[in-house]
């Protein structure tokens, strides 16, 4: 299950981190406001209000700034809005990305899921892209260069329900990018957004690709290499045939 997702919000004390996506309580600072012969300055402070007793010159500013636990990362508000950084957000529609993904598909995802409240038409084509740049990291050398014959190779090692919705993401995603209208219903399904689970579910796909490709197959060996070698050496080395019967 993707990780959960919560929103910056000023003076909310959990929300996922916009830095390294954390999700965690997050440690409020104020910035105090100096202000001297060389100019203004501005240093953290305890989270509150203006003291009305702070020497002339000096007191919180409208600034304010949370810091992630995890990453330390800083973020910047001015007067309740957040600054910096500029907002990527991961809608609802959008599950967070995994870790195990290949790292050459890991802006392009993100730059899909940020830019989906904007322009589904543009996150409809970064989907596909990311899945372009991600089965050429996954699959060997020589694999073929036309996506759809990539995905093919992939028939056998993802579920059903996986394997066919990578090729709506491809199909909606190239038809989004080269044709100016809605040409069928997948694709007017998704650029009208008519339906939010249908959006997430093509998300999801992308990041069913890495689970079932990358991370399921690694915690199995992890796993199963903590098994003693007496008791790996009697397991078949392949799985009896289904019965038929």
């Amino acid at each position: 299950m993707p990780p959960r997702y919560i929103a910056p919000e000023f003076e909310a004390p959990v929300f996922t981190c916009p830095f390294c996506h954390a999700y965690s309580t997050v440690r409020w600072v104020a910035l105090m406001e100096r202000t001297g012969e060389w100019g203004n300055s501005a240093q953290f402070g305890q989270f509150g209000t203006a003291d009305p007793d702070a020497p002339e010159g000096e007191g919180w500013s409208p600034w304010s700034a949370s810091v992630c636990p995890a990453c330390q990362g800083v973020t910047f508000w001015w007067e309740g809005v957040m600054q910096h950084p500029q907002k990527v957000t991961y809608p609802l529609d959008a599950p967070l990305m995994p870790e195990d993904m290949p790292d050459v598909a890991k802006p392009l995802y993100e730059e899909a899921a940020a830019v989906l409240p904007h322009s589904r038409r543009a996150a409809a084509a970064l989907c596909r892209a990311t899945l372009d740049v991600m089965t050429k990291e996954l699959l060997p050398t020589g694999a073929p260069k036309q996506l759809d014959q990539r995905l093919a190779i992939l028939a056998d090692r993802v579920t059903t329900p996986t394997y066919q919705l990578l090729h709506v993401i491809r199909h909606v995603g190239n038809k989004s990018l080269h044709d100016g209208v809605a040409s069928d219903d997948a694709v007017v399904r998704f650029l009208e957004g008519v339906d939010p689970a249908a959006t997430a579910t093509y998300f999801r796909a992308i990041v069913d690709l890495v689970d079932e490709l990358v991370t399921k197959p690694r915690l199995a060996e992890e796993a199963f290499a903590e098994l003693p070698v007496t008791v790996r050496e009697r397991i078949p080395t392949a799985r009896p045939a289904a019965d038929t019967d």
